[in-house]
């Protein structure tokens, strides 16, 4: 057990266990419901939360909530594209032609202020979100 603990192991198949910490603290602290569990099988949306974990330390809440709203804005697109049903993860949708489809699956899930700006702008009930799914959809 020392020599674990000190990073040699001595089986060939025994490897050092990676990203206990995400699996303690995000994944597994995520809630239990639908789109928790949805996006406890993708994998894209796992790396993303990896890679978030390790950036932001252990801000777990963030994490979690982060990957939540991917979920989410990946269950709209899917709704929206109906007539492909085979698509499950989030890597596979990422294609330009869906692109219009992310837009309205950004919009339903922020949501949008029902009065305009005075330059008959839409805007977002929530325009902060709005530009975090941006920024999250451009890093995956």
């Amino acid at each position: 057990m020392l020599l674990r603990g000190a990073g040699i192991y001595l089986k060939h198949g025994d490897t050092p266990p990676q990203n206990d910490e995400f699996y303690t603290y995000v994944r597994g602290a995520l809630q239990n419901d639908s789109v928790s569990r949805s996006c406890k099988n993708d994998p894209a949306i796992i790396q993303y939360g990896k890679t978030e974990f390790e950036r932001l330390g252990r801000r777990a809440n963030e994490v979690r909530y982060r990957m939540r709203i991917l979920e989410r804005v990946k269950e709209e697109v899917m709704r929206l594209c109906q007539s492909d049903c085979s698509v499950t993860s989030l890597e596979s949708l990422l294609t330009p032609d869906r692109f219009p489809s992310f837009v309205l699956a950004v919009r339903a899930v922020v949501g949008i202020a029902e009065e305009r700006s005075l330059n008959g702008v839409i805007m977002f009930d929530k325009p902060e979100l709005a530009r975090k799914v941006g920024q999250m959809l451009k890093i995956c």
